[in-house]
């Protein structure tokens, strides 16, 4: 293993792919970091809509948990590649979730 100082990340998004950097909190840190971005993502958009079901029609709804789901599927991703899954083999969430509209025949993006 490669100890000699460098901090590696994966597809240049910041979550550590193992190597350690000499002292290994940091890269834990970082890993934590993104973990609770990827939550604080999840968790803001199913508060509002939580918050705010009433007052939303049924595409506003739908559009908020999409974000969720988003936000879930970028968790999953970064959980996989912390159990040791190299990132290339894990489905990026903005993939999965054109699969999953598409699935639907409903896709929120632009026509």
């Amino acid at each position: 293993m490669d100890t000699g100082g460098t901090h590696s990340s994966i597809a240049g998004n910041g979550f550590s792919n193992g190597n350690h950097n000499g002292d290994g909190r940091r890269i834990e840190q970082e890993d934590s970091h993104d973990l609770r971005d990827a939550l604080a993502v999840t968790k803001g958009w199913l508060e509002v809509l939580f918050r705010h079901w009433n007052e939303m029609n049924d595409e506003e709804r739908f559009q908020l948990v999409a974000g969720a789901l988003l936000g879930a599927n970028t968790l999953a991703q970064k959980l996989d590649v912390l159990d040791g899954l190299p990132i290339d083999l894990t489905d990026p969430p903005h993939e999965r979730m054109a699969e999953e509209f598409l699935r639907l025949e409903r896709w929120p993006g632009p026509s």
